[in-house]
């Protein structure tokens, strides 16, 4: 038996510290996240678009099956657009965008050559 421990438990602590899981849909699944928008590069962005995203306060909630929602308010109007998603390896598609997405302190930063949006929880 010590033997199996000695020769097993270096083996198993490798497997476990290993094994990077990266972004999961558990991530987002039932979870609403607000974002905030980092416009570093604006190549496909015009000006109205821009002006209106700074300004712009958004929150994306994520449903089982690909499905969620994205509440957005600028100034005293707001609205609800549905979008579906999906997870593959580290890159979450959201309607026709995809972003490669890094987990960082309790959110995501997601982020492609347009835009950079950090997902903070919300509650």
């Amino acid at each position: 038996m010590a033997y199996l421990v000695r020769v097993l438990g270096p083996v198993s602590i490798a497997v476990f510290t290993g094994c990077n899981p990266g972004v999961r849909e558990l991530d987002f699944i039932d979870k609403q996240f607000q974002a905030t928008y980092n416009l570093d590069s604006t190549r496909t962005i015009d000006s109205t678009r821009l002006a209106a995203l700074r300004n712009a306060k958004a929150v994306y909630a994520f449903s089982e099956g690909g499905k969620g929602v994205n509440h957005i308010r600028i100034g005293m109007v707001s609205s609800d657009i549905p979008f579906t998603w999906s997870i593959r390896n580290d890159s979450l598609t959201i309607g026709q965008a995809v972003y490669s997405v890094r987990k960082e302190n309790k959110g995501f930063v997601l982020f492609n050559d347009s835009v950079k949006l950090m997902f903070s929880q919300h509650p």
